[in-house]
């Protein structure tokens, strides 16, 4: 499927639809417990695996001794520590991609120069059918169950 979009307007389009890659990758991570780690790629924006391994190990080294230091200095300085709720934290993702996604239907495209008069029929729908799947997601997050746990 092509949209009849300038340069400007498909890197725009790029751009939102990256973020809201990456907004679901988040949720993804979200709901199966922890940290992206291994999640997939990213369809608009895969990282590129370049830092040389002799770097990465001392990169890493370097990095996880720096982070031993500072817990330990955030012990020391009696820091208080707060939650982080995943459940929050995905709603905010999906809040954000819609957020985003409003700013890509045909009539914000002109800020972006000339809208093809065939856009608003085909990019639109498009884009208010992926809204719809998003919010339900963004929906689902914020349902909880009766003890008060997240399903």
């Amino acid at each position: 499927m092509m949209f009849p979009l300038n340069e400007q307007q498909r890197r725009h389009l790029a751009v939102v639809l990256d973020q809201v890659d990456g907004a679901l990758l988040e949720v993804i991570a979200s709901a199966s417990g922890g940290a992206r780690g291994d999640a997939a790629p990213r369809f608009l924006r895969p990282q590129q695996r370049d830092i040389p391994a002799a770097v990465a190990l001392q990169l890493l080294a370097a990095a996880q001794a720096l982070r031993t230091r500072l817990g330990n200095d955030l012990g020391r300085l009696g820091m208080p520590r707060n939650s982080e709720s995943l459940r929050r934290r995905a709603a905010a993702y999906l809040t954000s991609a819609l957020v985003r996604l409003e700013d890509c239907h045909a009539a914000a495209m002109a800020a972006y120069g000339d809208v093809d008069p065939r856009l608003p029929t085909v990019l639109d729908p498009w884009l208010v059918h992926l809204e719809a799947e998003v919010n339900a997601l963004r929906v689902l997050v914020g349902t909880e169950t009766g003890d008060g746990a997240s399903r």
